[in-house]
């Protein structure tokens, strides 16, 4: 994990959205064929969600490639956006929740997402498992190092 510069998610972010989206469209194209009993019903049908689903891989690839982040010693940096450029950033004094989930397809790439919660609402990046334990160990500290001066202010 780099400190201050702006990098991609690694690109199993990418393909493990594409393999769930995968999965979803067999089964209801397979569902659909078993419902209509007609072979054609269930061409027409494994057609349509095959279109949908190359739709669905470009959008993923587009906000793949206008997904940036950054990680500094005081915040974390989101700049996302296909069309328009969002940039989102939060300091990690204010972060009040940090989660570290593996979900099934992420970790078949040894990635792991890192989600942390402000007073606003919450940020999600995909690391490797380590970066993503590390960066959270990271704001934990700070969040304890926060927690404590707030209380020294309080009692002093």
């Amino acid at each position: 994990m780099k400190l201050d510069s702006m990098e991609r998610q690694p690109i199993g972010a990418y393909y493990a959205p594409i393999l769930k989206m995968c999965l979803v469209f067999l089964i209801i194209s397979s569902l659909f064929g078993i419902l209509a009993k007609n072979f054609y019903v269930f061409i027409a049908f494994a057609f349509l969600f095959f279109c949908i689903g190359v739709g669905e891989a470009i959008y993923l690839k587009l906000d793949y490639n206008n997904y940036r982040y950054s990680i500094s010693q005081e915040k974390v940096t989101i700049e996302r956006g296909i069309f328009s450029k969002d940039t989102i950033a939060t300091l990690f004094n204010l972060v009040k929740d940090v989660n570290v989930n593996e979900p099934i397809l992420l970790r078949a790439f040894g990635l792991a997402k890192i989600q942390f919660s402000d007073s606003l609402g919450y940020l999600e990046i995909v690391l490797s498992k380590e970066d993503a334990i590390s960066l959270q160990n990271m704001i934990t500290a700070k969040m304890s190092v926060n927690r404590v001066g707030i209380m020294d202010q309080k009692t002093g």
